[in-house]
Protein backbone atom coordinates (compact mmCIF):
# COMPACT_ATOMS: atom_id res chain seq x y z
CA UNK A 1 0.00 0.00 0.00
CA UNK A 2 2.75 2.28 0.68
CA UNK A 3 4.47 1.88 -2.60
CA UNK A 4 0.95 2.71 -4.17
CA UNK A 5 1.26 6.01 -2.28
CA UNK A 6 4.65 6.95 -2.95
CA UNK A 7 3.88 6.15 -6.78
CA UNK A 8 0.85 8.74 -6.76
CA UNK A 9 2.80 11.33 -4.92
CA UNK A 10 5.81 11.21 -7.54
CA UNK A 11 3.26 10.90 -10.27
CA UNK A 12 1.27 14.21 -9.13
CA UNK A 13 4.61 15.91 -7.98
CA UNK A 14 5.84 15.68 -11.79
CA UNK A 15 2.15 16.27 -13.14
CA UNK A 16 2.65 20.09 -10.99
CA UNK A 17 5.98 20.24 -12.27
CA UNK A 18 4.76 20.42 -15.39
CA UNK A 19 1.77 22.20 -15.06
CA UNK A 20 3.84 25.21 -13.67
CA UNK A 21 6.35 25.19 -16.13
CA UNK A 22 3.79 25.10 -19.00
CA UNK A 23 2.13 28.43 -16.88
CA UNK A 24 5.52 30.28 -16.90
CA UNK A 25 6.11 29.62 -20.39
CA UNK A 26 3.02 30.86 -21.71
CA UNK A 27 1.98 34.15 -22.87
CA UNK A 28 -1.74 34.22 -21.26
CA UNK A 29 -3.58 36.02 -18.70
CA UNK A 30 -2.35 35.28 -15.04
CA UNK A 31 -4.94 36.09 -12.57
CA UNK A 32 -5.01 35.68 -8.74
CA UNK A 33 -7.63 37.70 -6.23
CA UNK A 34 -8.85 39.61 -9.78
CA UNK A 35 -12.13 41.23 -9.10
CA UNK A 36 -13.13 43.29 -12.01
CA UNK A 37 -16.15 45.17 -12.94
CA UNK A 38 -17.44 47.08 -15.99
CA UNK A 39 -20.42 48.97 -16.49
CA UNK A 40 -20.75 50.95 -19.10
CA UNK A 41 -18.02 52.95 -19.83
CA UNK A 42 -16.30 52.34 -16.96
CA UNK A 43 -13.81 49.33 -15.98
CA UNK A 44 -12.15 48.73 -12.01
CA UNK A 45 -10.28 46.17 -11.61
CA UNK A 46 -8.32 45.17 -7.76
CA UNK A 47 -6.27 42.56 -7.57
CA UNK A 48 -3.57 40.24 -5.59
CA UNK A 49 -1.65 39.32 -8.62
CA UNK A 50 -2.11 40.27 -12.71
CA UNK A 51 -0.39 39.46 -15.41
CA UNK A 52 -1.49 39.45 -18.80
CA UNK A 53 -3.65 42.61 -20.85
CA UNK A 54 -7.01 43.73 -20.83
CA UNK A 55 -8.82 46.18 -23.60
CA UNK A 56 -11.68 48.06 -24.04
CA UNK A 57 -13.88 49.79 -26.87
CA UNK A 58 -14.55 53.29 -27.54
CA UNK A 59 -16.00 54.60 -29.90
CA UNK A 60 -15.02 58.27 -31.58
CA UNK A 61 -16.03 60.52 -34.64
CA UNK A 62 -14.80 63.41 -36.19
CA UNK A 63 -14.98 66.32 -33.86
CA UNK A 64 -15.28 64.22 -30.54
CA UNK A 65 -12.78 64.35 -27.49
CA UNK A 66 -12.29 61.49 -25.95
CA UNK A 67 -11.43 62.30 -22.22
CA UNK A 68 -9.97 59.14 -20.10
CA UNK A 69 -10.42 59.77 -16.08
CA UNK A 70 -8.11 57.04 -14.19
CA UNK A 71 -6.62 56.42 -10.85
CA UNK A 72 -4.27 53.32 -10.12
CA UNK A 73 -2.23 51.71 -7.24
CA UNK A 74 0.75 49.71 -7.83
CA UNK A 75 2.07 47.71 -4.85
CA UNK A 76 4.03 45.64 -7.10
CA UNK A 77 5.63 44.31 -10.54
CA UNK A 78 4.39 47.04 -13.08
CA UNK A 79 1.10 47.92 -14.55
CA UNK A 80 0.95 50.16 -18.37
CA UNK A 81 -2.42 52.13 -19.82
CA UNK A 82 -2.56 53.10 -23.04
CA UNK A 83 -5.17 54.32 -25.61
CA UNK A 84 -4.35 53.14 -29.35
CA UNK A 85 -6.10 55.19 -31.83
CA UNK A 86 -7.40 53.50 -35.44
CA UNK A 87 -4.43 54.93 -36.89
CA UNK A 88 -1.80 53.55 -34.67
CA UNK A 89 -0.86 56.22 -32.41
CA UNK A 90 -0.72 55.54 -28.85
CA UNK A 91 -1.11 57.96 -26.20
CA UNK A 92 0.43 56.28 -22.53
CA UNK A 93 -1.06 56.79 -19.67
CA UNK A 94 1.27 57.67 -16.68
CA UNK A 95 0.89 54.83 -13.94
CA UNK A 96 3.24 55.47 -10.86
CA UNK A 97 3.26 54.00 -7.70
CA UNK A 98 -0.16 55.70 -7.16
CA UNK A 99 -1.56 57.77 -10.23
CA UNK A 100 -4.53 59.99 -10.98
CA UNK A 101 -4.67 61.61 -13.99
CA UNK A 102 -6.95 62.77 -16.83
CA UNK A 103 -6.29 62.39 -20.21
CA UNK A 104 -8.09 64.12 -23.37
CA UNK A 105 -7.59 63.06 -27.11
CA UNK A 106 -9.02 65.03 -30.25
CA UNK A 107 -10.48 63.09 -32.52
CA UNK A 108 -9.75 63.41 -36.54
CA UNK A 109 -11.14 60.05 -37.98
CA UNK A 110 -14.08 58.12 -36.68
CA UNK A 111 -12.98 54.24 -35.38
CA UNK A 112 -12.13 52.27 -32.59
CA UNK A 113 -9.49 53.57 -30.23
CA UNK A 114 -8.55 50.79 -27.98
CA UNK A 115 -7.81 50.96 -24.08
CA UNK A 116 -5.42 48.57 -23.24
CA UNK A 117 -4.24 47.66 -19.41
CA UNK A 118 -0.76 45.40 -19.04
CA UNK A 119 0.17 44.05 -15.73
CA UNK A 120 3.58 42.63 -15.03
CA UNK A 121 3.63 40.39 -12.77
CA UNK A 122 1.92 43.37 -10.55
CA UNK A 123 -0.52 43.84 -7.10
CA UNK A 124 -2.92 46.81 -7.02
CA UNK A 125 -6.13 47.51 -8.29
CA UNK A 126 -6.86 50.75 -11.17
CA UNK A 127 -9.83 52.32 -11.93
CA UNK A 128 -11.05 53.85 -15.61
CA UNK A 129 -13.39 56.00 -17.09
CA UNK A 130 -14.36 57.25 -20.53
CA UNK A 131 -16.46 59.27 -22.67
CA UNK A 132 -16.53 60.39 -26.06
CA UNK A 133 -18.40 63.69 -26.83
Amino acid sequence: MEKTFKGKGVLFGGILLLLLLAVGCSSSNLKVGYVSTGVGNTFNASYFYFDGIESRSIEGGPGDVITIAYNSEVKKGSLEMKIQSPMGEVYCLPTDLTSEEMLEIKVDKSGTYRLIIMGERTRGSFSVAWSAI
